[in-house]
């Protein structure tokens, strides 16, 4: 009975570290996408969600209208796609649905809380000093 009772206990503390690991390893996964220059971020809650607040450049298709919507913003199916909603289950189903129709790089990020962690605006291009300038003389 003893040795039951170990072997759940380090069964257990074994599938915690697994949980911790992805978690982590999911928030790095987060942040990888985002640097990809070419990805799109898309909002699969609704209208009234994205209208209170949104990570500045996704795109709103709702999850329920995204097998319609989703070629006319990016028709290009390897694209890397970002998806995101208030806990993570909408975009789950998004994403079953854009792979279902040949969309081969889908990301669910989960919560737009934990995407909004680690999203980093990006910083527009600064132009070239001197560019087009008169030299002096």
């Amino acid at each position: 009975m003893k040795h039951l009772f170990i072997l759940i206990m380090a069964g257990l503390f074994v599938i915690g570290f697994n949980v911790l690991h992805a978690e982590s390893t999911s928030e790095e996964a987060i942040k990888q996408m985002l640097s990809i220059p070419s990805r799109v971020i898309i909002d699969v809650r609704t209208q009234t969600e994205y209208d209170e607040s949104h990570i500045d450049e996704a795109i709103l298709i709702p999850f329920d209208q995204i097998e319609d919507r989703i070629t006319h913003k990016v028709p290009e199916k390897m694209t890397p796609i970002i998806l995101y909603c208030r806990s993570g289950r909408r975009s789950e189903i998004a994403k079953a649905t854009l792979e279902k129709i040949g969309y081969r790089q889908v990301f669910n990020a989960g919560s737009y809380e934990s995407l909004k962690k680690v999203y980093v605006k990006p910083q527009p291009k600064k132009k070239k000093k001197g560019a087009g300038a008169k030299a002096p003389g």
